[in-house]
């Protein structure tokens, strides 16, 4: 892409402080700046961002006709540049609103570990800014939020924002990352580039902006979507994982108290809907819920209670309320309502609770002290409980209703078996009065009450669901010789649950699909034949139930005979209550909130849909208790409410390992009188493996432990997006840019060699804070690597890629990154297979030749044509071309490969929404006049996502954005976004010195060398020293407000801050001193960064012993500080700028329009400096026309003098104050100014 200079960065520097008259200049303040232009060299597809560049009318600057500008100011993106456009504005007086997509701000700069050439510590660089941002009164952050359309006109836009749910309260949060520590959700960290782990709860970084916590969500996880009583089944899985059992089984019980019930018989649509099975195998949910279940049941009976059942509290005021039914469902709403305060009575019609889990389900499906024990739960909630009460024999609903109960509940269940009558013809079908046939409940009834203990002979089950099943099972372990389960439907089509019917097959119970009841024959009364019709269709067309039969015949002895064609509700003697008025079968009510035709009658559970499984009754049960308390409450039973289920999280975008699922053991069958449980329980580690095979799909998995941790109550998982308007005058976009997917070189081997890896996850290795803690290490095995490569220009100049341009910036980190590298590891060795080393920066050939000059980087010029690994060492082969062109393989421990940058996707959107023109490669079109202004009058663009550039451009561009914001809204009114609270400075000059000492580690930019630990037990030893610390990271937002704190516990008076250079940390801890109520002069810093750690990288003893000297040196000094009251000085309002170069017209011409008098200074006769030279620009631009467009507007603004063929003889003065002596041809003249701008150009190299 071609690039012009800003030009404007300079001029506003000068015009912040100069921004109205009168503004009074706090010192230390102003510096001079010079100002130049850097050459890139021209791509070899430049032509394709030239033609990016319209012509200059398309974008020349607007001015509003009527009405008044808004003088707040929206910049879109918080990495360095966005961050430094917010800041110039919002000190120039502007409010600015800086919205940024994610949970905060910093963008990539906070990921590098160095910036080149300097190789100045990343983060020490960009901190003080971050905790001046969050400081700043007139700066609003609007993190989590992402930019919908952009409306009105220029200088009054209406910006649209939807701001994401954060589930954390960003004015309650402190930080203080209890959240975190008891999250049991482990992640990949993205900000780690994917080597670390986070957690669903996550701070990206220590020192993020805003100190808040963010909890990620990707959708509703699939398995708690597919559950119908809605328990978190990711959140209770995660927590096993970690071995939090407890807490675990607690999570399952708040949504379905029937835990070790279904972790037996339920039909676990969670493993259905689980993604992993896309993988390898679905997790085994059912069986880790058992096995928790059946670890809380076995601490339970020796006496312990790890998870107390909740127990609720009557409130007297709330009514009565009853439920009929003792079943899943009833006693799930009963539970609810209990636990919410109301007085609940249960009227069951049978002398046990729990319905056919109690009465039918076979001891070797349901042991009874396990169902026991979910009753016992269950009942611990209190309410009262009336068996033998039977509905229509005991009571009516009239009875209940003048017996005071507000709201009727009816879960009565299906008891009543379905029974055959007749044919497929709809005869009476012959011989069913016959002895030895019975129903499928009736007879698993009797087996469980006892009152059945053998059977003999042969055993005919009808029927193909799950009671048919347990049927004929059970009849085996009573004794039965044979058992022959013969149903309509073939094997695929069975309703019973196909696990349950291959263990029906593997105890010997033989199938006989396709078959239907004909007839049945006997002898003295009872069954001896039955005889079948061959079935070849179940169901119609439309899906319903209509069998279709061939005369085919089938005939096969039965001593018994077990009918379990299903379940219904007998209406017979309830007709008399006019809830079944409607009634066609089941029961009709609303499908959202359970209520029937009587407003104060509500029913569920299989009264209502039918025989269906425990969780689907227990669903019911929550439902029908919410509809009921807002009934009682005279709430509406609709609002908010909806059987919609939410977008499921789909398998997670990354490389998941494959892992066999954990084997459960199912015991062989016994034979007769073998009641014991057939398929058993995982032990707890190996339940533990399974959970730990969970791939998060939701991140966060909903267990609600950071809600219990958070003392603050920041958490709110019921956090929704909202959208809002802002009233705007301008807007800056500086979304910044991503690194283009390494995939796109596939030969390269990127996620099928596990020691490939990107320029940005070596970052965060080598980043003091990174995973590796700022060492390179091999993620095979993490050992250190003694010979790495690195591989430029991976989808970077590259068309088979789609990135045609050069990404400027990857040449010189590679070279970064290699220098740092084999200054930490004396024995590494680095390659660097380049295109053509683009060094084109101030410094950066300086810096090249610093890495050369190591004897241990090796830059090869050539391209590699693929990557392979050495079977069996992890080890890669390249394959290469030798210094004589020959191909060869050479074997490296690590390969890196520089990946380019691009403008992400959700910027090129933003663009587009924000209606500007974006060219082909999706960055902005912008000209050479105007480089930072968009298609769109009002919206200026800023930082990479102008085109890629470094960190200072980044800023550069910024400040240039920023200027002219300032001048395109100079006349709007500036107001704060919130008011300056100024704290009165302790007076200290009668206390003894009360010395604070916090050294920091700085990640482990400093701990790596200097023992902090020693420095800081050796500083509590110090005279006048009463409060020594540690911190991670002195400058984060957490640790200053932690200092302010400790100022005030501990009365400290004087502060001592051992971190990095102060140059960049001075201004940011005085500001601290200044908000904690202490004089900010009262403050000293040891430099045992840059002067210890650094220096003396390969000395810790030595520069441990030199940090201790600085620190008491720092702590003499600082004890014999007094107060120092800050001087008020007035400014000149004006800038003289030196140079009539186009950086220098530019620089005086964006000062003008801001309303700043400028003298405008050239040692020749003309202005253009060495754009008079030029013939021809980039995309064949004229350069007279440009350098004439300069000339003419900064010659005819009244706001400038221009001085030609003029001299600067002398300066004297000081900041914002400055007396300027001039030589204009023997005449003499003196001009004053608040800040000069040195823009004297330079001169072509004249070689010798």
């Amino acid at each position: 892409m071609g690039k012009a200079s800003c030009g404007s960065p300079p001029a506003f520097a000068i015009g912040r402080a100069l921004i109205a008259a009168g503004v009074e200049h706090r010192f230390p303040g102003c510096v001079a700046s010079l100002v130049g232009r850097r050459k890139r060299l021209s791509e070899t597809v430049s032509e394709d961002f030239l033609s990016q560049r319209e012509s200059p009318a398309e974008f020349a600057s607007f001015e509003r006709t009527s009405g008044a500008s808004i003088g707040t100011v929206a910049v879109i993106g918080g990495g360095i540049a966005g961050m430094q456009a917010a800041l110039d504005l919002a000190r120039a007086g502007f409010r600015v609103l800086l919205v940024e997509e994610g949970p905060a701000v910093g963008g990539r700069m906070v990921q590098l570990d160095k910036t080149f050439p300097t190789n100045d510590c990343s983060m020490c660089t960009i901190s003080p800014r971050l905790v001046e941002l969050e400081r700043h009164p007139n700066i609003e952050l609007y993190p989590d939020s992402e930019v919908l359309g952009l409306e009105g006109e220029p200088g009054a836009f209406r910006l649209r924002l939807r701001r994401k749910p954060r589930f954390v309260d960003l004015n309650r949060c402190n930080g203080c990352g209890d959240c975190v520590d008891t999250c049991p959700v482990i992640l990949p960290n993205e900000f780690e580039g994917f080597l670390g782990v986070r957690k669903a709860i996550w701070k990206p970084y220590p020192q993020a902006v805003p100190r808040a916590m963010a909890i990620s969500k990707r959708g509703e996880p699939p398995c708690a979507q597919a559950c119908p009583a809605g328990v978190q089944v990711q959140g209770y899985v995660a927590l096993a994982a970690m071995g939090r059992w407890a807490e675990a089984y607690a999570l399952i019980r708040k949504r379905n108290p029937f835990v070790s019930t279904c972790g037996r018989i339920c039909h676990h649509p969670c493993e259905l809907a689980c993604n992993r099975a896309q993988v390898d195998d679905p997790l085994a949910i059912q069986a880790i819920k058992r096995s928790l279940a059946d670890w809380y049941g076995d601490r339970r009976a020796a006496g312990e209670d790890p998870a107390p059942a909740p127990r609720g509290a009557v409130d007297p005021r709330k009514p009565k309320i009853a439920v009929v039914g003792g079943g899943p469902a009833g006693l799930t709403a009963a539970r609810d309502l209990a636990l919410m305060g109301y007085p609940v009575t249960v009227l069951e019609g049978s002398d046990q609770l729990g319905g056919v889990l109690a009465q039918a389900i076979p001891e070797f499906r349901l042991p009874r002290h396990r169902l026991q024990q979910d009753l016992a739960d269950i009942l611990a909630a209190g309410f009262e409980v009336r068996l033998n009460f039977r509905w229509g024999q005991d009571f009516t609903l009239e009875d209940l209703r003048r017996e005071g109960f507000l709201a009727v509940f009816l879960a009565t269940g299906c008891p009543e078996p379905l029974r055959l009558t007749t044919d497929s013809e709809g005869r009476p079908l012959p011989g069913l009065d016959l002895g030895g046939i019975t129903t499928g409940l009736s007879f698993l009834r009797e087996v469980k009450a006892g009152r059945l203990t053998e059977l003999c002979g042969k055993v005919v089950v009808i029927g193909g669901g799950n009671v048919a099943i347990d049927a004929a099972r059970t009849a085996l372990r009573l004794g039965a010789r044979e058992v022959e389960l013969v149903c309509l439907e073939s094997w695929q089509e069975m309703p019973a649950y196909s696990w349950e019917v291959r263990a029906a097959v593997e105890e010997g119970v033989q199938l006989s699909c396709g078959w239907g009841p004909a007839a049945f024959w006997g002898r003295n009364g009872n069954v001896e034949v039955a005889e079948f019709r061959r079935c070849v269709r179940v169901w119609d067309d439309a899906g319903r139930f209509a069998p279709s039969f061939t005369e085919e015949r089938y005939r096969t002895p039965a001593d018994y005979v077990i009918v379990a064609i299903g379940q219904r509700f007998q209406k017979g003697p309830f007709l008399a209550d006019p809830v079944f008025a409607k009634g066609d079968g089941l029961l009709r009510v609303d499908p959202l909130t359970l209520q029937t035709q009587i407003p104060w009658v509500f029913a569920g559970g299989d009264l209502v849909t039918g025989p269906r499984s425990v969780v689907e009754a227990v669903a019911q049960g929550h439902q029908a208790a919410e509809s009921i308390d807002r009934f009682c409450r005279g709430l509406d039973l609709r609002e908010g409410r909806s059987n919609d289920k939410p977008s499921s999280a789909k398998l997670p975008d990354r490389l998941v390992p494959r892992k066999s699922r954990v084997p459960i053991h199912v015991r062989k069958f016994g034979g007769p009188g073998d009641f014991d449980e057939s398929e058993q329980t995982l032990p707890t580690a190996a339940a533990q493996a399974e959970a730990s095979r969970c791939l998060a799909c939701g991140d966060c998995s909903r267990c609600m432990a950071c809600v219990e941790a958070c003392q603050a109550g920041a958490v709110i998982h019921e956090m929704i997006a909202e959208e809002i308007v802002v009233d705007v005058g301008a807007v800056i976009l500086a979304p910044g840019v991503e690194p283009v997917d390494p995939t796109c070189r596939p030969e390269f081997g990127f996620g099928q060699f596990t020691n490939v890896v990107t320029s940005v996850q070596v970052e965060r290795m080598l980043s003091a804070s990174g995973p590796t803690g700022g060492h390179l290490r091999r993620p095979s095995d993490g050992a250190s690597p003694r010979r790495v490569a690195w591989i430029q220009c991976v989808g970077s100049r590259d068309l088979a890629a789609g990135e045609p341009y050069c990404s400027s910036v990857c040449c010189m980190y590679a070279v970064k990154q290699a220098l740092v590298a084999v200054e930490h590891d004396p024995n590494l060795e680095a390659t660097i297979f380049y295109q053509d080393l683009r060094a084109f920066g101030k410094g950066f050939e300086g810096f090249v030749r610093r890495a050369q000059a190591t004897g241990r980087i090796t830059f090869r010029a050539g391209s590699v044509a693929a990557v392979k690994e050495k079977p069996g060492s992890k080890d890669l082969v390249l394959r290469v071309l030798t210094e004589e062109g020959k191909p060869a393989e050479e074997v490296y421990d690590l390969v890196v490969l520089s990946v380019g940058l691009r403008p992400s996707p959700s910027g090129v959107e933003v663009a587009k929404r924000l209606g500007i023109r974006v060219g082909p490669t999706g960055f902005p079109q912008t000209t050479i006049e105007e480089p930072v202004s968009t298609s769109r009058p009002g919206v200026f663009v800023a930082g990479a996502f102008r085109e890629v550039v470094d960190i200072p451009e980044a800023v550069t561009s910024a400040s240039a954005a920023a200027a002219k914001v300032m001048a395109f809204l100079r006349d709007a009114e500036r107001r704060p976004a919130r008011p300056v609270q100024h704290r009165e400075w302790r007076s200290v000059e009668t206390e003894p010195p009360r010395i604070g000492v916090f050294v920091c580690r700085c990640g482990a930019n400093i701990a790596r060398v200097v023992s902090v630990a020693d420095i800081v037990s050796y500083a509590a030893t110090l005279p006048g020293v009463v409060y020594t610390e540690e911190n991670v990271y002195t400058c984060s937002t957490d640790t200053q407000e932690r200092i302010k704190k400790l100022i005030a516990d501990y009365r400290l008076n004087r502060i001592v801050v051992a971190s990095c250079s102060p140059r960049t940390h001075e201004p940011l801890f005085r500001q601290t001193l200044r908000e904690a109520g202490l004089n900010p002069y009262l403050l000293e810093m040891a430099n045992i960064r840059d002067q210890c750690s650094w220096v003396h990288y390969d000395c810790p003893e030595a520069a441990t012993q030199k940090a201790k000297s600085l620190v008491r040196a720092a702590v003499f000094k600082v004890a014999q500080l007094r107060p120092i009251g800050e001087m008020i000085v007035p400014l000149t309002k004006s800038v003289l700028v030196v140079g009539g170069g186009i950086a220098g017209l530019v620089a005086a011409d964006s000062l003008a329009a801001q309303g700043i008098q400028v003298v405008l200074v050239e040692k020749t006769n003309h202005l253009g400096g060495l754009l008079r030279k030029k013939h021809f620009l980039p995309g064949g631009r004229d350069p007279e026309r440009l350098l004439n467009t300069f000339v003419g507007r900064v010659c005819a603004n009244p706001w400038v003098e221009v001085l030609t063929g003029c001299l600067v003889e002398s300066v004297a003065g000081h900041v914002g104050k400055f007396r300027v002596l001039l030589n204009r041809g023997g005449e003499r003249l003196e001009r004053g100014g608040g800040a000069i701008i040195v823009a004297s150009g330079a001169q072509p190299y004249l070689p010798t």
